[in-house]
């Protein structure tokens, strides 16, 4: 279904066009693809709406949906094992809505950019960081008179689990390759 769409909407605004609709077709069938652990061509299909979102917005400008495509491409860099290349991505997301909204400003955007860094970080074992920015997190949603937003948590916890099946597979897959290896040179 999302190809369709996708095929569809590059149909109507062209192959090449440079339009939000494109862009979100992109965002849903990359999300599709990381829930069936196509993470290579998920990765392909966000780095295209962020640039796209960036063509669209200006490469430079400090835009939601820039803010919106970076975080979801960290989320998938997450689930691959790039931490590093992840946290960098989070933390462009995060400057986004406080360039937007001030540096110290308490807004659902930046809390939600807060902790996606915070589940980066934790992934990386950075864990006394990781837990100042939920705490932070948490602050600006019961400010905002938000509930704690536990399907976010939940979807943190999914990221951990994926990542460590992901792992596992890949070991298996190593370890799988190493006996045929050494059955063939016996």
């Amino acid at each position: 279904m999302h190809e369709e769409s996708l095929r569809i909407k590059k149909a109507i605004h062209g192959e090449e066009a440079n339009h939000p609709d494109i862009a979100d077709s992109l965002y849903f069938l990359a999300n599709c693809l990381e829930q069936q652990g196509h993470l290579e061509e998920a990765k392909a299909m966000h780095e295209e709406s962020l640039r796209m979102q960036r063509a669209i917005h200006g490469e430079e400008a400090n835009h939601p949906d820039i803010a919106d495509s970076l975080y979801f491409l960290a989320n998938c860099l997450q689930l691959q094992g790039h931490l590093e290349e992840a946290k960098a991505m989070h933390e462009e997301s995060l400057s986004m809505p406080k360039a937007i909204h001030g540096e110290e400003a308490n807004h659902p955007d930046i809390a939600a950019s807060l902790y996606g860094l915070a589940c980066c970080l934790e992934q990386q074992g950075h864990l006394e960081e990781a837990k100042t920015m939920h705490d932070k997190s948490l602050r600006m949603q019961a400010i905002h008179g938000e509930e704690v937003n536990l399907s976010a948590r939940i979807f943190c916890m999914q990221m951990l689990v994926r990542t460590i099946y992901f792992l596992r597979n890949k070991f298996q897959n190593l370890r799988h390759r190493r006996q045929v290896t050494l059955s063939r040179q016996l």
